[in-house]
């Protein structure tokens, strides 16, 4: 077989090309510290890689999501330990209040606590990251208001008004004074998943055993509606469930007159079974904190759950695409050499006019 000039020009400029392109994908190995960078490449591990980073975003996700409901849980743990010591204060003061018969103590007993309950308004409107912590789905205005007439609103429902339906759990209020009930509104639960296998009942809600519960009720903190006691005389009085109302009508007895000026006459048993209300709710809200407390807990413990599975995906990931960085720059130096080598056995192979050309 007759070889020809242009055969040896043709096939060295192959094998310079061939090995310049060897040099640029270990480079290229090098600097993205991956094996490959199409799956057409190593269609195995690059299947398996694929898995391995669908599963990696998804654990990402978690882990964001789960440090997002422990600052919202924070946040909602501080605002009730803030408003359980005012508890106590309000409590203490009114105590001395009723054992203190002096109209003039009073009054001013009445004030102190008056502005203790507008503090407590002030942590149940407090705000996580542009969220209202305690007003369930409602994110576009606090849910806690004080409307012209001095009456206290939950997401626009007066407080007092509210009622639970226990057939379905919810929240509801008379709509048009005629009986017809209506779930007040935001009433929604607000779940994220934990990866413990988000799943659905026959209703199309959340089953509350797959997922983890990121907003807050107000009204399963401070109360709602009212109950009826009857007493000693064998009249009834209808005292707030509501911390902030039972509050208030602490404070109206106190001043002699309500919000609107209209004479309130003080009472030594209702006052007394006022207080002991209020007692029963500081120690409910002590019981809402520990409650928090042990979600904060659990969802500490996910976080190392998940920080853990993100390690192992993390050094599986490694294994499928990363390179030896030790190997590749060995690896790199030998295209190098050989590059240079094809260079100089062109040097005897090509003729001199087209090597001046190369150079």
């Amino acid at each position: 077989m007759r070889i020809t000039q242009n055969m040896i020009t043709r096939n060295y400029l192959n094998g310079i090309n061939f090995s310049q392109e060897n040099i640029a994908k270990a480079n290229q190995r090098i600097t993205s510290s991956r094996r490959f960078t199409r799956i057409s490449e190593n269609l195995a591990d690059g299947s398996r890689a694929l898995k391995v980073r669908k599963q990696l975003a998804v654990i990402r996700q978690q882990k964001a999501d789960v440090r997002d409901a422990q600052g919202l849980i924070a946040s909602a743990e501080s605002n009730l330990q803030s408003i359980n010591s005012v508890l106590h204060t309000a409590h203490e003061k009114a105590l001395r209040g009723k054992n203190d018969p002096l109209m003039s103590v009073r009054n001013e007993i009445g004030q102190e606590i008056d502005n203790l309950k507008d503090q407590i308004l002030q942590f149940m409107n407090t705000q996580y990251a542009g969220k209202f912590v305690m007003g369930s789905a409602n994110n576009r205005s606090a849910p806690y208001q004080v409307d012209a007439n001095g009456v206290l609103t939950f997401n626009g429902v007066p407080v007092d008004d509210i009622q639970m339906n226990a057939a379905t759990g919810k929240y509801e209020y008379d709509s048009d004074g005629a009986g017809t009930m209506k779930e007040i509104p935001y009433d929604k639960e607000i779940y994220i998943d934990l990866g413990m296998g988000l799943s659905f009942d026959g209703g199309g809600e959340v089953d509350e055993r797959s997922a983890f519960l990121v907003s807050f009720n107000g009204l399963d903190i401070l109360g709602y509606g009212t109950e009826t006691y009857t007493l000693a005389d064998g009249t009834t009085q209808d005292i707030p469930n509501n911390i902030y109302n039972l509050m208030e009508d602490i404070v109206d007895m106190f001043r002699g007159e309500d919000g609107q000026g209209n004479p309130v006459t003080y009472n030594e048993e209702i006052m007394g079974t006022m207080l002991d209300k209020l007692e029963k709710e500081r120690e409910n809200m002590f019981l809402n904190i520990t409650d928090l407390g042990n979600r904060d807990n659990f969802l500490e413990r996910t976080v190392n759950h998940l920080e853990s599975d993100e390690e192992i995906l993390t050094g599986t990931r490694s294994e499928l695409e990363g390179v030896d960085d030790a190997g590749e720059s060995i690896r790199l130096s030998m295209y190098q050499y050989s590059w240079l080598a094809t260079l100089k056995m062109g040097a005897k192979l090509l003729p001199q006019s087209l090597m001046d050309y190369l150079n």
